[in-house]
């Protein structure tokens, strides 16, 4: 992804608002311009759509992830904390905001937008990935013994994380969602 123009920021970061304010089904176009103050074809010069301030967004969040990864990799915490520190972080960057996690955990927006789906599916493996790879080193160096293949755990690992951020999207954001996290692990 290019980077963005303090212009391209502050039209995300509004997406952003309308979204946690109103949710994601009213956020559209119209609404983004009178939010900003602009009008629609302002934003037009920007971002060529909606579904283009979707995947900067998304582009956004993925591009943190890989920063939070190699933070962690590079490291030298034992492997359950490093797990431990991303699976915390993660939810935190939720938790920090909360429109993020309706737009990544919004399956309706992706199930007929495959440009979307492509963005949050490689958010999805990358993430997988990553938890593998340093759940493999843990498992070489001795430090977790168990018989599930890395690859299912980092899925079971990814899995809580996502039934931790869907139980507080559906309470209404209305408790701290790291502290469940902290409790899950």
């Amino acid at each position: 992804m290019n980077q963005l123009s303090l212009r391209q920021q502050e039209i995300i970061d509004s997406a952003l608002e309308i979204i946690s304010e109103k949710g994601i089904e009213n956020f559209t176009i119209k609404n983004l311009a009178k939010a900003r103050g602009v009008s629609e074809p302002a934003l037009y010069r920007h971002f060529e759509s909606k579904q283009n301030i979707l995947v900067s967004i998304i582009s956004q969040y993925r591009n943190s992830i890989f920063d939070l990864f190699d933070q962690l990799i590079e490291s030298e915490m034992p492997s359950h904390e490093k797990i431990e520190s991303f699976y915390i972080e993660i939810i935190r960057g939720f938790s920090d905001k909360p429109a993020l996690s309706t737009i990544i955990f919004s399956d309706e927006l992706f199930r007929h937008n495959k440009r979307l789906s492509k963005e949050i599916y490689l958010a999805t493996e990358m993430m997988h990935g990553r938890i593998e790879k340093i759940l493999k080193t843990s498992k070489f160096r001795k430090e977790l013994k168990t018989e599930i293949p890395c690859s299912g755990l980092a899925w079971i690992i990814m899995g809580t994380m996502r039934l931790v951020i869907t139980r507080w999207i559906l309470a209404g954001y209305s408790y701290d969602p790291v502290k469940e996290g902290k409790d899950m692990l």
